[in-house]
């Protein structure tokens, strides 16, 4: 039997539906977690050795979306490098763009995974 506190393997579109009742970043893990009523849904990266997977740029107004219900969620892993972004890359590098449009307004979370090219950059999703 799952208790509400277990971790569950998730997917982005599983917000679609549910409304926001928190949006959490914690930059020393470099987790975003959206609150929802049935459940939270946290996206990070699972660590292997040398590279690196952060947020790197929000766009949109999250804090004005308490209480909006998620119309569509877009998880854009691989996406285009953005034309803001002026930094050097690794040898590697993916772009995973995550995108909420609800009834308020719409975010998006840009995270940038880094590496020799040996390791993964991607973002994994459980929800509790």
């Amino acid at each position: 039997m799952k208790t509400m506190n277990e971790k569950q393997p998730a997917d982005w579109h599983d917000l679609k539906g549910q409304s926001i009742m928190g949006i959490t970043i914690d930059t020393r893990l470099d987790e975003l977690t959206i609150h929802t009523l049935k459940f939270k849904l946290t996206c990070h990266h699972v660590q292997d050795c040398c590279e690196t997977v952060g947020l790197v740029r929000i766009e949109g107004d999250f804090l004005s979306l308490h209480g909006a219900e998620i119309l569509h969620a877009e998880d854009d892993a691989g996406a285009q490098d953005p034309s803001w972004y002026k930094e050097d890359y690794d040898e590697s590098h993916t772009w995973t763009k995550l995108s909420l449009y609800t009834s308020k307004g719409d975010v998006h979370f840009w995270f940038l995974g880094q590496s020799n090219g040996y390791y993964g950059e991607d973002i994994s999703f459980y929800k509790q």
